[in-house]
């Protein structure tokens, strides 16, 4: 049995220690492919993974891309972790929480806003200020559903058709429509390559067809999908990477699009919205929802995030915020909010009306939740002093309503 104390261990970058990193990651997460993990560190930077060493010997370790992710209509920076790995003697010991503050830290010491991740335990993410605050959700409906829902099929809008292994599409297309998108949502990240190249080069190695919907280099939408195999049988899924229709038109040239599949393949499956068009268009009283995973964020640079947001334009007045915060102290205390025509600006100081702790100040910050839902459950709490508690609520809301938050992948 090896035994460790908090205090033998400390944080650093991988570097020469990236092949135990893989070994260790791969074991945890139950892909030792080492293919795969070529492809995923050259996507994701080698300049992006830390470890947690005791002594010279690498216990673990973390990755993190570097994107944006969108809020009220702006880009936010933010560090999505990924390929969080322990070595199993050291599990329970500590290790991964201090390698988790530590890069947390090193975070806000840059002056990253925000972090996001998904988990598949919570319990120590939220124990660093994570908090719930958006959805992945996989949805699978019949394409005969598609000519029936009432969604005008249209085939007039030009498509252009690109066969990952042969001839990729042009980032730069698929960008524009998927900024579009994100601008107009909650959540969606600022695509890296890499990012993008997971969408068309999936780990499976089954590659991906783009097909580019109006305009080949400014579309107005695109869809990927996974080719079938017959090995599989038929009928069988047709499956999407990612899904974008920012138009009637490229909406009604998708539907035609997926329609014409059907003589192969049966239902379609992809990574929609809470609120999506393809849903709503169903005739369908119970729609087959796959999985549904929630992402977690955590507010890291408190000032800079808040600032970073975009607001209704609106919506004005001053919010005066009490933040518990036991990792960064440097976002804990009291803090006012000035708010005027979509912008925020953040000062120290205040009578901290509305108390809350980071965690599930990250879920309201998404719009994952309401400040009526938080005071229901107790995790946000006032004080009356100086000031009108109602009025601030009503503020607090109006700030961060919007779009309910998701994601279209995992990361």
């Amino acid at each position: 049995m090896t035994n460790r104390t908090l205090g033998s261990y400390h944080v650093d970058l991988v570097d020469q220690s990236i092949d135990q990193y893989v070994s260790i990651a791969g074991e945890s997460l139950l892909s030792d492919d080492p293919k795969v993990w070529e492809t995923y560190i050259q996507r994701i930077g080698r300049e992006n993974i830390r470890g947690v060493f005791t002594g010279n010997e690498l216990v673990g370790g973390l990755a993190f891309y570097r994107v944006g992710q969108w809020f009220g209509g702006r880009e936010i920076a933010t560090a999505g972790v990924s390929g969080v790995g322990i070595h199993p003697a050291h599990r329970g010991s500590g290790a991964c929480g201090l390698l988790m503050r530590q890069t947390l830290q090193e975070l806000h010491d840059e002056g990253i806003p925000l972090s996001s991740l998904y988990a598949s335990t919570q319990r120590l993410y939220r124990q660093c200020g994570y908090a719930q605050a958006g959805t992945q959700t996989k949805y699978s409906l019949p394409l005969s559903d598609l000519a029936a829902s009432g969604l005008p099929l249209q085939r007039e809008l030009p498509i252009f058709r690109f066969p990952s292994k042969s001839q990729t599409p042009p980032l730069s297309a698929l960008r524009y429509a998927d900024q579009i998108r994100a601008k107009k949502s909650n959540g969606l990240f600022q695509r890296t390559d890499g990012l993008f190249h997971r969408l068309l080069h999936p780990f499976d190695g089954r590659g991906s067809i783009t097909y580019l919907l109006g305009d080949e280099s400014k579309p107005d939408g695109y869809v990927i999908l996974k080719p079938g195999v017959r090995e599989h049988g038929i009928p069988q899924p047709l499956v999407a990477t990612d899904v974008v229709a920012n138009s009637p038109r490229s909406l009604g040239r998708l539907a035609a699009l997926l329609y014409d599949h059907r003589s192969m393949q049966q239902d379609f499956q992809w990574f929609g919205s809470p609120v999506d068009p393809l849903v709503l268009y169903s005739t369908r009283s119970i729609v087959n929802v796959r999985e549904q995973l929630r992402w977690l964020l955590r507010i890291v640079h408190l000032p800079g995030a808040i600032a970073a947001r975009g607001y209704p334009a609106s919506v004005s007045g001053q919010l005066h915020l009490a933040i518990e915060d036991p990792l960064i102290d440097a976002n804990a205390g009291a803090w006012v909010v000035d708010i005027d025509n979509g912008n925020a600006s953040v000062e120290p100081g205040g009578v901290g009306c509305l108390q809350l702790k980071i965690d599930w100040l990250a879920a309201l910050f998404s719009g994952y939740l309401t400040p009526t839902q938080l005071i229901d459950i107790g995790e946000l709490t006032t004080s009356k002093t100086g000031r009108d508690v109602e009025q601030q609520l009503e503020l607090f809301t109006a700030a961060f309503s919007g779009p309910p938050p998701w994601l279209p992948e995992l990361f």
